[in-house]
C-alpha cells in the first residue's frame, strides 16, 4: 500500500467517524427537542391545575369573608344568652 493510499483510507475513516457523530449530534437533538416539548406540556399542564386550585382557594376566601359577619353574630347571641342565664342564676331566686 502505497502512502497516498495509506492517507486516503485514514481520510475515508475520518470521514466516517465524522459522519458517525454527527449523526449522534443529530439524534441527541432530536431526543432533547421531544423532552422540550414534554417538559412544555407537563409544564402547561401544571399551569393549569395551579390555576384551578388558586381559584378554589379565592372562592374559599370569599365564602369565608361572607361567612365572618354571621358568625360574629351568632357569637354575640350566644355571648347575650350567656350572659342573660347568668345574670337570671346569680340574680333572680
Amino acid at each position: 500500500m502505497s502512502d497516498i493510499e495509506s492517507r486516503l483510507d485514514r481520510i475515508e475513516q475520518l470521514l466516517l467517524e465524522g459522519n458517525r457523530l454527527r449523526q449522534q449530534a443529530i439524534d441527541l437533538q432530536t431526543k432533547m427537542l421531544e423532552r422540550q416539548a414534554s417538559d412544555k406540556e407537563e409544564y402547561r399542564s401544571v399551569l393549569v391545575q395551579t390555576k384551578q386550585v388558586n381559584e378554589g382557594a379565592l372562592s374559599l376566601q370569599a365564602w369565608g369573608r361572607k361567612l365572618i359577619p354571621v358568625a360574629g353574630v351568632l357569637l354575640l347571641l350566644l355571648l347575650a344568652q350567656l350572659a342573660q342565664q347568668i345574670f337570671q342564676y346569680f340574680f333572680n331566686p
